[in-house]
């Protein structure tokens, strides 16, 4: 198995990138990265420029065309099926990540009942990514054959925390309240 991490943003509502953001005395990137269990397989940063510290994950340049274009490009590297997560979610539960990459299908996908999918805590067959064309990432996912996983579930499930990302300061500050409530130990 591998684990895309996509770091793409320029955090211009953040004030400068993302992945660098202080959160709880550690880069926002590295809470993502350290919440990606061993077990789940290689872990693979996704983004334009190699973020610095990160000698622990592989990286593959994306050219900065927005999130379905670095998934395409991703997958002309890999093979098999990826689980494909947001630079910008530190509060990722690895069970919640197992749930959807043992669902077999071109694409396994949590879908609110509005319709709003979450297309970055999802898995993807990388062979057929490469089949598709749409330049955007919802585009992306209904050209393949998604299998559908109800996101009401899932939080019920998991915690309401597990598709949380962050791209304000305010995220910032709810990211560290709430990963003092799940991990008091971690983040004083």
């Amino acid at each position: 198995m591998t684990v895309l991490v996509l770091v793409g943003g320029r955090g211009s509502r953040l004030g400068g990138p993302k992945h660098s953001a202080p959160l709880c005395g550690k880069p926002l990137l590295r809470w993502v990265l350290d919440s990606v269990p061993s077990d789940l397989g290689e872990v693979i940063v996704v983004s334009p420029v190699r973020p610095g510290g990160l000698d622990d994950a592989d990286w593959i340049w994306d050219p900065g065309k927005g999130p379905a274009v670095a998934l395409r490009t991703a997958a002309e590297h890999l093979d098999g099926r990826a689980l494909l997560v947001g630079g910008d979610m530190p509060l990722l539960e690895p069970d919640a990540l197992r749930l959807v990459y043992k669902i077999p299908s071109e694409a396994t996908v949590p879908l609110w009942s509005n319709g709003f999918m979450e297309p970055l805590h999802a898995a993807y067959d990388m062979g057929a990514v490469l089949r598709t064309t749409s330049n955007s990432l919802h585009g992306l996912v209904w050209e393949l054959n998604p299998a559908l996983v109800s996101a009401e579930y899932m939080v019920w499930r998991f915690g309401s925390h597990i598709f949380f990302n962050v791209n304000t300061e305010e995220d910032l500050a709810r990211a560290t309240r709430i990963l003092r409530s799940l991990r008091s130990r971690e983040c004083s």
